[in-house]
Protein backbone atom coordinates (compact mmCIF):
# COMPACT_ATOMS: atom_id res chain seq x y z
CA UNK A 1 0.00 0.00 0.00
CA UNK A 2 1.26 3.21 -0.66
CA UNK A 3 1.38 6.42 1.56
CA UNK A 4 1.86 9.61 1.17
CA UNK A 5 4.18 11.81 3.41
CA UNK A 6 4.20 14.82 2.05
CA UNK A 7 1.15 16.20 -0.31
CA UNK A 8 0.35 19.59 -2.13
CA UNK A 9 -3.01 20.62 -4.15
CA UNK A 10 -2.01 20.65 -7.49
CA UNK A 11 -3.30 24.45 -7.51
CA UNK A 12 -0.84 25.41 -4.99
CA UNK A 13 1.91 23.23 -6.30
CA UNK A 14 1.47 25.51 -10.09
CA UNK A 15 1.91 28.37 -7.68
CA UNK A 16 5.21 27.16 -6.02
CA UNK A 17 6.87 26.40 -9.43
CA UNK A 18 5.78 29.70 -10.83
CA UNK A 19 6.90 31.28 -7.71
CA UNK A 20 10.26 29.27 -8.19
CA UNK A 21 10.55 29.78 -12.16
CA UNK A 22 10.05 33.47 -12.48
CA UNK A 23 10.75 34.73 -8.97
CA UNK A 24 14.23 32.57 -8.72
CA UNK A 25 15.97 35.17 -10.53
CA UNK A 26 14.61 38.14 -9.27
CA UNK A 27 16.30 36.29 -5.63
CA UNK A 28 19.28 35.65 -7.04
CA UNK A 29 19.32 39.28 -8.32
CA UNK A 30 22.08 40.57 -5.75
CA UNK A 31 24.13 38.14 -6.26
CA UNK A 32 26.96 39.00 -9.19
CA UNK A 33 30.15 36.91 -9.71
CA UNK A 34 33.47 39.32 -10.02
CA UNK A 35 37.00 39.64 -9.72
CA UNK A 36 38.84 41.50 -6.70
CA UNK A 37 41.85 42.79 -6.07
CA UNK A 38 43.61 44.45 -2.76
CA UNK A 39 44.72 43.42 0.09
CA UNK A 40 44.03 41.20 2.35
CA UNK A 41 43.41 42.77 5.58
CA UNK A 42 41.96 42.00 9.56
CA UNK A 43 38.13 42.70 9.50
CA UNK A 44 37.59 41.08 12.89
CA UNK A 45 39.63 39.69 15.59
CA UNK A 46 38.67 36.73 17.77
CA UNK A 47 38.44 36.73 21.60
CA UNK A 48 41.95 35.18 21.75
CA UNK A 49 43.36 38.22 19.29
CA UNK A 50 44.22 35.97 16.40
CA UNK A 51 42.24 37.35 13.05
CA UNK A 52 38.94 36.06 12.72
CA UNK A 53 37.53 37.17 9.56
CA UNK A 54 38.86 39.38 6.89
CA UNK A 55 38.15 41.65 3.88
CA UNK A 56 39.84 43.04 1.27
CA UNK A 57 39.55 46.58 -0.38
CA UNK A 58 38.98 46.73 -4.15
CA UNK A 59 39.17 49.92 -6.21
CA UNK A 60 35.69 48.86 -7.97
CA UNK A 61 33.67 47.31 -5.22
CA UNK A 62 35.25 49.11 -2.25
CA UNK A 63 35.43 47.00 1.29
CA UNK A 64 35.06 43.43 1.09
CA UNK A 65 33.84 41.03 3.67
CA UNK A 66 35.55 38.21 2.68
CA UNK A 67 33.47 34.60 3.40
CA UNK A 68 34.79 31.79 5.22
CA UNK A 69 32.67 29.77 3.13
CA UNK A 70 34.65 28.27 -0.20
CA UNK A 71 38.35 29.34 -0.40
CA UNK A 72 37.62 32.20 1.61
CA UNK A 73 38.95 30.65 5.23
CA UNK A 74 42.52 29.73 3.27
CA UNK A 75 42.65 33.76 3.07
CA UNK A 76 43.40 34.21 6.75
CA UNK A 77 46.84 32.82 6.20
CA UNK A 78 47.82 35.65 3.94
CA UNK A 79 46.97 39.13 6.26
CA UNK A 80 48.71 41.63 4.35
CA UNK A 81 49.38 40.05 0.67
CA UNK A 82 47.59 41.35 -2.40
CA UNK A 83 45.15 38.64 -4.03
CA UNK A 84 42.95 38.28 -7.09
CA UNK A 85 40.51 36.37 -6.08
CA UNK A 86 36.91 35.47 -8.07
CA UNK A 87 33.49 34.55 -6.59
CA UNK A 88 30.02 35.65 -5.91
CA UNK A 89 29.29 38.76 -4.26
CA UNK A 90 26.24 38.97 -1.91
CA UNK A 91 24.90 42.42 -1.07
CA UNK A 92 24.94 42.50 2.67
CA UNK A 93 22.48 44.16 5.07
CA UNK A 94 23.30 48.12 6.41
CA UNK A 95 23.98 46.43 9.81
CA UNK A 96 26.64 43.99 8.63
CA UNK A 97 29.32 47.08 8.34
CA UNK A 98 30.52 45.95 4.93
CA UNK A 99 28.04 46.54 1.62
CA UNK A 100 29.16 42.85 0.18
CA UNK A 101 30.57 39.78 0.81
CA UNK A 102 32.94 37.16 -1.47
CA UNK A 103 32.53 33.83 -1.61
CA UNK A 104 36.08 32.46 -2.87
CA UNK A 105 36.05 29.99 -5.87
CA UNK A 106 39.39 30.86 -6.38
CA UNK A 107 42.12 33.38 -5.32
CA UNK A 108 45.79 33.78 -5.95
CA UNK A 109 48.50 35.53 -4.23
CA UNK A 110 50.58 38.31 -6.28
CA UNK A 111 52.74 38.98 -2.98
CA UNK A 112 53.37 36.97 -0.36
CA UNK A 113 52.26 38.28 3.25
CA UNK A 114 54.71 39.90 5.11
CA UNK A 115 55.39 37.65 8.72
CA UNK A 116 55.89 41.21 10.52
CA UNK A 117 51.76 41.86 9.62
CA UNK A 118 50.94 38.15 10.76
Amino acid sequence: MFRRAFSVPGRTACVVCLIMIFGGPLILADEETATLNGEIEVAEYGDDGSPASVMVYDSEWGSVLISKEGKGAELLKHIGAIATMTGTIIELDEDSGYPYEIRVNTYSIEEPADPESL
